[in-house]
């Protein structure tokens, strides 16, 4: 989202910013003490265990994301800096800002 450069730029609501980076942390420790758990387990639930570190860490990554992109406010009329090379995107910006 950081790449995105747009006018006018992203709001970010910083609390919804630092849940999602609290989701990451907490989803990979969590994912990780279950992969550490697999040291002691015996071979036939050995898949068991790999399997709900996979959950974990997809939960983890999946309301990572969603929460990351609840946190960012974008106004209706937007235009990409970045666009400013291409003459159509250029013709959309200023159509966009007409309106």
């Amino acid at each position: 989202m950081a790449a995105l450069d747009m006018f006018p730029p992203i709001q970010w609501n910083t609390a919804l910013v630092a849940a999602s980076a609290a989701m990451a942390v907490a989803g990979l420790d969590g994912s990780a003490v279950i992969f550490f758990w697999l040291r002691g387990v015996s071979k036939h639930r050995e898949l068991t265990y790999q399997v709900a570190a996979a959950f974990v860490m997809g939960l983890a990554i999946s309301g990572m994301h969603y929460t990351g992109m609840a946190a960012a406010a974008f106004a209706r009329a937007r235009c990409g800096l970045s666009a400013s090379r291409c003459r159509a995107a250029l013709l959309v910006c200023w159509w966009e800002r007409q309106r």
